[in-house]
């Protein structure tokens, strides 16, 4: 059997009556009076319907109201003023066992003079190529008392064509069941004529100018001047391996600085490339930069001495040493020793020359050298080199020792009237030069009568012993001797006597 099931819900702020079958499940009520909602059900005979209001959805309570037989009750709700939601309606349950076979329900919004909002989906103004796409739609969700509705939202295209260039505006309407509208929400919409001009103006700058190995792993560049929301395309390459290629979209701020590792890369001319391509797909020209790699680190050969003494290979107080060594690339001017002594350095190219003047304080022995602060254009260092070159200088900066004999010489001119060196040397030495490669002399060797003061038998004579080693320096020892004549003249003839 179909029975028909009122409720009659009375408040005492309403004057509007409502009657509403059971497939409405939301009313609006304002003002003051009553209103009936209407709900038909059919109800077996061996089920309860129960009705509630003023609860939570389905929520039995203190103000369920049980009905097993057909007809209508009304059931008073004492409201306050506002806006708030009211659930109305009644279950179905078996008279065995008290199952629940059915429920419904009406939503009462009372006293609702809010207005929804609208919300777009996209952006509130959108520039659009012509022939390209808008996004369009909009959202809009009805709440009062903690309960949402989600309102369907009235979309007037307005004659939007994204075919033709121009400016569009699309509208957006929307009213809730209490009849409160919202605010009319628009939506711009700029057509423009295609882009056909490529992107100009872009370029490269700020590249690592020379690439070495402390900063190979973080080469960077910088591109430039181009245009809002454009894509670019940049390479590195070296010519011979694959190049190092990346890509990305510049949003109009901020800089765009590229950084990458190019160890992988040979050394010599770096190039890089960039492209860019505006938001109407339309492709720039390439433009380049170059730089040099350079991770090898410089070499020195070739070094030698040379001085300026008469023997080349030695060198004493005064004199000059030359040192001359070959870089195999451009490099900074390096810092030079030799023998301990700062050197003054230049060069032609790649051919480099270091002086020093000898001078008291120099080390003596074979002139070593340091090379040390080596280090090309790029940066690239070499370890300090020293050592001494297989051509070299000997500095001798000490005179010999030039030392005669302490016992006395007589020297008898008609017996022996010469006179040699090993007769007065006595072990004169040099602490450079071997006693072989010494240069000894006497002043004078040969002896004769007129060596003798006239009326003596033996006069004294200082003979002067001269030792010169290698590098040139000398020292004298003086040594008196007697020049002896024992024997009388014969024959002698006078004159006038």
């Amino acid at each position: 059997m179909k029975n028909k099931i009122t409720l009659l819900l009375v408040c005492a702020f309403f004057a509007v009556s409502s009657a509403f079958s059971q497939t409405v499940n939301r009313l609006a009520v304002s003002g003051n009076g009553s209103f009936t909602v209407t709900l038909t059900e059919t109800i077996p005979s061996d089920h309860t319907a129960r009705f509630y209001a003023g609860q939570p959805i389905f929520n039995d309570g203190p103000t369920t109201f049980m009905l097993n037989t057909p007809g209508e009750m009304g059931v008073t709700i004492n409201g306050t003023s506002g806006e708030y939601f009211v659930a109305v309606g009644y279950k179905l349950f078996s008279n065995v066992g008290n199952i629940e076979h059915s429920a419904h329900e009406v939503q009462v919004r009372v006293g609702d003079v809010t207005a929804p909002v609208i919300n777009l989906i996209g952006a509130a103004t959108q520039t659009i190529q012509q022939g390209g796409s808008v996004t369009l739609g909009a959202t809009s969700t009805d709440i009062i008392g903690g309960h949402t509705d989600v309102l369907i939202v009235n979309e007037d295209l307005n004659g939007l064509d994204v075919d033709t260039p121009g400016t569009y505006t699309v509208l957006y309407n929307v009213t809730d069941l209490s009849g409160n509208s919202a605010d009319q929400v628009e939506l711009t919409v700029n057509v423009i004529s295609p882009d056909i001009t490529p992107p100009t103006g872009y370029s490269i700058t700020n590249a690592t100018s020379l690439v070495n190995t402390g900063n190979q792993a973080a080469f960077s560049f910088e591109i430039v001047g181009l245009e809002a929301n454009a894509s670019y395309s940049w390479s590195i390459s070296d010519g011979n391996n694959t190049p190092l290629t990346g890509s990305g979209t510049w949003n109009g701020t901020g800089q765009v600085i590229i950084s990458n590792d190019v160890s992988g890369l040979n050394d010599g001319t770096l190039t890089v490339s960039v492209t860019s391509t505006d938001p109407s797909n339309n492709t720039g020209q390439l433009v380049t930069e170059t730089t040099t790699k350079d991770t090898t680190p410089p070499v020195i050969s070739n070094i030698s001495m040379t001085s300026s003494n008469a023997n080349t290979s030695y060198a004493k107080a005064g004199d000059v040493i030359t040192m001359v060594f070959t870089s195999n690339e451009t490099i900074n001017t390096p810092t030079v020793f030799i023998a301990g002594q700062p050197a003054t350095v230049s060069n032609n190219g790649n051919d480099w020359t270091a002086t020093i003047t000898v001078d008291g304080n120099s080390n003596e022995g074979s002139a070593n050298f340091t090379i040390a602060d080596i280090s090309d254009l790029a940066s690239n260092t070499t370890n300090s080199i020293q050592g001494t070159p297989a051509t070299t200088a000997i500095i001798d900066v000490t005179a010999p020792a030039a030392l005669v004999t302490p016992n006395p010489i007589a020297l008898n001119i008609n017996t022996n009237p010469t006179l040699t060196v090993q007769d007065i040397n006595d072990g004169s030495n040099d602490n450079i030069t071997d006693l072989q490669n010494l240069t000894l002399s006497i002043d004078k060797t040969a002896f004769s009568c007129d060596d003798i003061v006239l009326g003596q038998v033996s006069t004294q004579y200082l003979v002067t012993l001269t030792v010169t080693d290698q590098s040139g320096n000398t020292s004298i020892a003086t040594k008196t001797i007697s020049v002896v004549d024992d024997v009388a003249p014969q024959n002698v003839q006078l004159v006038n006597p």
